[in-house]
């Protein structure tokens, strides 16, 4: 009696499983697309304190062995230059989760 497998691969992407790569890069893609939408959620909403703010200079000055620089610009009692950094890195991150996201996307595409 010969055994053949249920499933072949279908090509240079497709699965012995029987799609199941498909299925995973799917959830990975969505996944990374919820993760990527929270990111840039938490842009929209993200500020920096001045006092905050100052608290990390002082910090950041004192294992330096330097003086702090105390100036800036705080609008609505936020340091704007903080939070425009805080916000960048976020919305970073949020961008390259959602290229995950969309390589994952189209990765699934080409699987059968």
């Amino acid at each position: 009696m010969q055994r053949y497998p249920c499933h072949r691969v279908t090509g240079p992407l497709g699965s012995v499983y029987g799609g199941s790569m498909k299925i995973f890069f799917l959830i990975f893609g969505a996944a990374m697309g919820v993760v990527s939408a929270g990111f840039w959620f938490w842009s929209a909403f993200a500020r920096v304190t001045w006092e905050r703010s100052i608290a990390r200079r002082k910090r950041v000055a004192a294992k330096r062995g330097k003086t702090p620089n105390l100036g800036g610009v705080a609008l609505d009692g936020n340091d704007l230059s903080a939070t425009i950094k805080l916000q960048s890195s976020l919305n970073a991150a949020a961008a390259a989760l959602s290229g995950l996201a969309i390589l994952a996307q189209t990765a699934s595409s080409f699987m059968q």
